[in-house]
């Protein structure tokens, strides 16, 4: 009996251990069979500069998120927390006065240099130099060891480790130095799991695999090539002519009509809020009435236009703070034009002609223009500006607005990352609604959010702060822009939102053919 025992024993050991390597192969077997091709996409995008994040602005930091990364990353699991990235953990102090980074080791540069705290200093300083509003809350940088770094803080907020996550993405030290910013800006030397093989401005943007990449086994794409494309109608034409593998920021009457097709898979994205700001400031404008403001937005059906334009990739807006979950007990100004007619002859500014600035591509015109008509029906006239993306820029983040003026720009806000958009939107160092005065109180409201111990508390803070600047009628919320993608069935995994932001995390994609 005994020696059955001993025999049974090894023979147990053998085909468990065959079975555990029968387990192994299936793993690498399932893991080769994701690794390698090329992905094809298209951006309508003119791409600039995505290579130094200090300078870095906009749709560009998308491009640069294939190449650089952060300390941390927005978490998929809760929004509004992160999960370890280039630091494998981080402790708060108990008084709240500096964070510790642990960094992760063996990581490298795509130059071959090595990522460490002198690295991450470097990098931080160069934001906290710039004074950008980003890093307002960080004193200094101190290196404590080769891969720990202390991060001491002026002031503990809920937008300090999303600086790490989403603004200061590491570059090579001495690829910067060497070459200069203007090369860096073109050439994004991080430690991402791709990098930048040729870029023509304007035509193309080749990049491949990181052979070295730290987080082994990814990516497991060979590369991405990303086609200059501006015109929808030829974006269209390729994807359906196979020239393309996921189509990007796909206009939605296209998106819709190839989703009918069922050859194609469309999933909406996340995007910025649009709204109307003025000039509330100067006495002489209409707009310094807040019945005017009032009537303005009960003038206009929201509802009718994006379901008339939108083909449910865009929504009506009532929040003034984005991303938040809709505040309770608060009344929506929807469609009333009867009461929009009073406020405006309470008023006195019936007859009155105004102008509406806004981004001059094909898609704003549909919906301004229903616009136009609405306030038309409560006799006000609205007459239309088109502008380039420049020129725009000044009236979105300037003191342009004159008395009449009515500007359709962005409000900021997506779930993950609700507390940076909200500070980004509303501080009163916002280089948004500079014309539009504030009501008192709001400050003190973004300031506890920004510092309340959990998320609900910090939630319900910017709840009540959206409640206080809606009954002022700061400014009148308008869409939300769900972005559609369109790919073909055998893109896998693509990651376009992320932990509820926007930045694509492609090194999980791959291609099931």
């Amino acid at each position: 009996m005994i020696m059955k025992k001993f025999i049974l024993l090894p023979l147990i050991i053998v085909l468990l251990g065959g079975f555990l390597f029968c387990l192994n192969q299936s793993a690498i077997a399932a893991q080769k069979s994701k690794s390698g091709g090329i992905l094809r996409m298209n951006t309508a995008k003119s791409v600039a500069n995505f290579g130094d994040p200090v300078t870095a602005r906009g749709a560009y930091a998308i491009f640069a998120t294939y190449c650089l990364e952060g300390l941390v990353q927005l978490s998929n699991e809760k929004m509004g927390t992160y999960e370890p990235l280039l630091a494998s953990s981080w402790d708060l102090a108990p008084d709240k006065s500096h964070l510790i980074f642990h960094l992760r080791k063996g990581v490298k540069f795509h130059d071959g240099t090595e990522f460490n705290a002198e690295a991450t200093k470097w990098n931080t300083d160069r934001w906290i130099e710039a004074k950008r509003s980003q890093v307002d809350s960080i004193r200094s940088i101190d290196v404590i060891d080769h891969h720990t770094i202390r991060v001491n803080l002026k002031l503990w907020d809920r937008t300090v480790l999303n600086a790490f996550a989403q603004n200061v993405a590491m570059i090579s030290p001495t690829a910067f130095q060497k070459n200069g910013q203007k090369w860096s800006a073109l050439n994004p030397v991080g430690t991402g799991p791709f990098k930048v093989e040729d870029f023509k401005r304007d035509i193309h943007i080749k990049f491949v695999r990181n052979p070295d990449y730290w987080n082994k086994g990814l990516p497991y794409l060979d590369g991405i090539f990303y086609t200059m494309v501006p015109d929808p109608m030829t974006a269209k034409a390729m994807i359906i002519k196979g020239e393309l593998d996921l189509w990007t920021y796909a206009e939605p009457i296209s998106a819709e009509e190839l989703k009918k097709t069922g050859e194609f898979v469309v999933t909406p994205g996340l995007g910025p809020h649009s709204v109307f700001s003025f000039n509330s400031k100067d006495p002489t404008s209409p707009w310094s009435d807040k019945r005017m403001r009032m009537a303005f937005e009960y003038a206009i059906n929201k509802e009718a236009i994006w379901n008339a334009v939108g083909r449910g990739f865009r929504q009506p807006l009532y929040e003034v703070v984005g991303g938040i979950p809709p505040t309770p007990g608060i009344e929506k100004r929807k469609y009333n034009p009867e009461k929009a007619r009073q406020l405006v002859k309470e008023a006195g500014y019936e007859g009155i002609t105004v102008e509406l600035l806004f981004f001059g591509v094909p898609e704003y015109r549909t919906f301004v223009s229903p616009v136009q008509r609405y306030l038309s029906e409560i006799g006000i006239n609205m007459t239309l500006k088109p502008l380039t993306l420049g020129p725009m820029f000044q009236y979105i983040f300037g003191k342009k607005l004159k008395a009449g003026d009515i500007c359709l720009g962005p409000l900021f806000g997506s779930p993950g990352t609700l507390f940076a958009d909200a500070k980004r939107s509303w501080h009163s160092d916002s280089l948004l609604y500079q014309m539009s005065p504030k009501p008192e109180g709001y400050m003190a409201l973004l300031n506890q959010a920004m510092t309340a111990e959990t998320i609900d508390q910090g939630i319900k803070y910017l709840q009540q702060m959206d409640r206080l600047l809606r009954d002022d009628v700061v400014i009148v919320p308008f869409g939300i822009y769900n972005p559609a993608t369109v790919a073909r069935p055998y893109v896998k995994d693509f990651y376009d939102i992320h932990g509820g932001s926007t930045l694509p995390k492609a090194q999980w994609a791959w291609l099931d053919k």
